[in-house]
């Protein structure tokens, strides 16, 4: 997010340079950069909308012509709504660098029309989290001006852009940050209590009631009349341009304002639009609402809103309703203060794909005590600059929870930091964080600020304790060594020897989802009954645990012949879990399957190879035995692991694949093995036999190597596992290669072919084998 270092300057005393607090935050704290907002954007300049269309093949995108004071720009296609002709904008053009992406903009076709550039939001400019809108430019930015952030009359201004941790809600504020900033430096937080009385108030015709506490722990209600719809103070409004916000009016710009600094959403109604008592209640089935964008929308019953006895008047946490908007007639207003379930929050915006600077901080999981802190603070700033006069307040729903307390062991602190801090410093340490400290006998209790919903054990007290000292000043020790090479796993190191080998003969990895959906299965004919359904599916593709690899690789090889024309052919593969049920008892199980396209003989033959030169590297013994034309088994160690073949899907492409039960191939893996190398040449001899398709290749080698023929140094399965037009019923066609060589003389073809001639008869007797010419 980003800070104003002028704002947090009024908030907390700094004494170091911008780049220095940087540094330091980012050592303590969160990562922090420091960035210089009268920057300009590269290919990004300052433009005039002159014309605005429907777009004829989408109702919800315009098509947008704009002026840089010389040329007309366009087509531009935008699918903002909170904009008329005479706007200006910052655009970007074909070749721009958007901030938010770092990305390279390039024109691009868009419902059959191709847009030449794009008009720009706060978010995508880096200048906010606003994206629900583009951003709107005041007269002080000139037109085909390059496009840039600056206040025209104090020059540049220091923006701290900040990394906010995911559990630290605290610090979406400007108030959270100047905290921790003094209680890191020591400096002086400025903040002081204030003294509004508006809790005194009481309520006669402000009504409010809770429908969905679960959804809504609190609602604040500020009832203030006399307001004076103005342009806000010009301190506000430059802050708010800084943070990516566009001035409207005092009354919404305090509430942007307010949020800014104290973190808590805020939203002002008309009180004259609002009929009756506030309910915060679920939308009503196919109930609609006219948001501030201008847009219509379509409410489900999921969706927490905001009404009056009539009509639902906002969509809560997300965005306001349109009819009960502040505009220049208003002189009364309701301002709304409330706590929202952060899931609820998040649900909305993403089904309604609106996210705003309030759903963001919603989602945080807002303390509940920000509410009235919040409406407090705006009824401060709206009577100095609005003329409000506050008359009725009323806060309806959940108290503040109880505070955290917990139970610190300064001994078992020292122990799990590796370093000894005695227990007055680490009392002081947390005391300038903000907690509360309880000494007792040898221990002492910390009071959690309501603040930090982050800390919950003594542990998380100890970080805190630690990243003040900084981690660069926890000593170095030794420790005891261990010896990695027995912490090996073979499975990973099998599976990353697989990887690398397939990636070295042109194979492509890929990572795909492990779930499927219901049309998967049925395009190919797959009972679901084995299958794991999934009790809460993300979506309808994600229904189901997939039963096997080659759903999704085969899914993948599609689209890339679809997708890409240049693409004719391709490999690839993948290692991971397939799920499957038997017996009401789920299994889980790692295979690896291989894909190859399109089918040719060619490839055909490569692809094999490229099975069995896998095989051979790992030093895995393997047969292949033809089950159909175009379906074989591999067999390892007198087991199936798999299947080589070819696959045909409803398009008519074919492909050609190998699905292997991945931990019963690796397991069979060989270490290599230091062999002398022996100096006089060796003699090779092929066999092919006809054996009992019963009888596996193992057996065969095996009783080769019982023969013990000290002159046998290697043996081969050339081709294995032939049944064809022919080979009798119940046979099976194998041939060999065995490699004779001698340690200290040269060999001769005599010698070699007697103790070939040995081996051969005793397969005979063994097994019944006929030798075939």
């Amino acid at each position: 997010m980003k800070f104003s270092h002028e704002w947090l300057k009024d908030l907390v005393e700094i004494n170091q340079t911008p780049e220095k607090l940087a540094e330091f935050l980012s050592l303590r704290a969160f990562e922090t950069e420091v960035n210089r907002a009268n920057q300009e954007f590269f290919g990004i300049i300052v433009a005039k909308v002159t014309k605005i269309e429907k777009h004829p093949n989408a109702d919800r995108l315009r098509i947008i012509e704009l002026t840089d004071g010389k040329n007309t720009i366009g087509p531009i296609v935008c699918g903002a709504w909170n904009f008329e002709v005479g706007a200006i904008v910052a655009l970007a053009l074909p070749g721009a660098v958007i901030p938010e992406t770092k990305t390279v903009l390039s024109k691009v076709m868009i419902r059959g029309i191709e847009s030449q550039g794009m008009i720009c939001s706060a978010k995508e400019l880096s200048l906010g989290t606003e994206a629900g809108g583009i951003m709107l430019l005041d007269s002080k930015h000139k037109i085909g001006q390059a496009f840039s952030v600056m206040d025209q009359d104090r020059g540049s201004k220091i923006i701290f852009d900040i990394s906010i941790p995911a559990n630290r809600p605290d610090l979406i504020s400007y108030r959270g940050v100047a905290w921790e900033i003094a209680a890191l430096t020591g400096s002086k937080y400025k903040i002081k209590p204030l003294k509004s009385q508006i809790s005194n108030l009481k309520s006669k015709l402000l009504k409010i009631r809770i429908s969905e506490p679960s959804l809504c722990k609190q609602y604040v209600g500020l009832r203030l009349a006399n307001i004076q719809i103005r342009p806000s103070p010009k301190f506000i409004q430059d802050r708010l341009k800084l943070s990516g916000f566009r001035p409207i009016n005092n009354v919404v710009d305090i509430a942007n304002y307010v949020m800014l600094e104290v973190g808590q959403p805020l939203h002002a109604f008309d009180a004259a639009k609002i009929i009756g008592a506030i309910n915060v209640r679920k939308a009503y089935v196919n109930e609609t609402i006219k948001t501030l964008d201008g847009l219509d929308r379509k409410l489900n019953r999921d969706v927490l809103v905001i009404a009056d006895n009539k009509k639902a008047i906002a969509i809560a946490g997300v965005i306001g309703g349109s009819e009960s908007a502040v505009s220049i007639d208003t002189c009364e207003i309701i301002l709304e203060a409330a706590n929202f379930n952060s899931v609820s929050v998040r649900r909305t915006a993403k089904a309604l794909g609106l996210r705003t600077d309030a759903s963001t901080r919603f989602e945080k999981s807002l303390p509940i005590n920000l509410a009235h802190q919040a409406a407090e603070y705006a009824a401060v700033l709206l009577t100095k600059y609005a003329g409000a006069k506050p008359l009725e307040y009323l806060s309806v729903g959940a108290k503040p929870t109880k505070k955290v307390v917990i139970e610190v062991d300064p001994i078992k602190v020292d122990a799990l930091l590796g370093v000894k801090i005695p227990i007055v410093e680490q009392k002081k340490i947390l005391s300038r964080f903000g907690f509360g400290i309880h000494p007792t006998r040898n221990k002492y209790h910390v009071t959690v600020p309501f603040w930090r919903p982050d800390v919950r054990v003594w542990q998380d007290l100890a970080e805190e304790i630690i990243r003040f000292k900084s981690l660069e000043n926890i000593p170095v020790k030794q420790t005891s060594q261990i010896n990695s090479s027995h912490l090996t796993d073979p499975r990973v190191d099998g599976r990353e020897q697989v990887k690398d080998l397939l990636v070295g003969m042109g194979f492509n990895e890929l990572y795909t989802y492990s779930f499927v959906s219901e049309s998967d299965l049925n395009r190919w004919q797959i009972n679901k009954r084995n299958v794991i359904e999934i009790a809460n599916p993300l979506s309808e593709d994600q229904q189901y645990l997939r039963p096997n690899l080659a759903l999704n690789v085969l899914k993948v090889a599609e689209q890339n012949t679809k997708e890409y024309d240049d693409i004719k052919s391709g490999k690839y593969f993948e290692i991971g879990n397939i799920f499957w049920r038997e017996q009401n008892k789920i299994f889980e199980q790692t295979y690896l399957f291989m894909l190859s396209f399109p089918k040719t003989q060619k490839r055909i033959e490569e692809f094999v190879g490229d099975f069995k030169q896998l095989a051979v590297v790992l030093g895995i013994e393997y047969e292949i035995k033809q089950h159909k034309e175009q379906l074989a088994e591999i067999i390892v160690a007198d087991k199936s692991v798999g299947h080589i073949g070819t696959i045909s899907d409803v398009s008519g492409l074919e492909w050609i694949g190998v699905n292997l039960d991945f931990e019963e191939f690796i397991r069979n893996r060989k270490t290599p093995q230091y062999k002398r190398i022996v100096r006089f040449p060796s003699i090779s001899m092929d066999s092919s036999i006809l054996i009992s398709e019963d009888i596996s290749w193992i057996e065969i080698k095996k009783t080769i190597i019982a023969a013990n023929q000290k002159l046998v140094s290697e043996i081969k399965l050339i081709e294995g596992s032939y049944q064809g037009k022919e080979v009798p019923p119940y046979k099976k066609s194998m041939t060999f290669r065995i490699i004779y060589q001698s340690e200290d003389r040269t060999l001769t073809n005599a010698e070699a072919s007697q103790v070939h001639g040995q081996i051969l008869e005793t397969l005979k007797s063994k097994f019944s084998v006929r030798v075939r010419d």
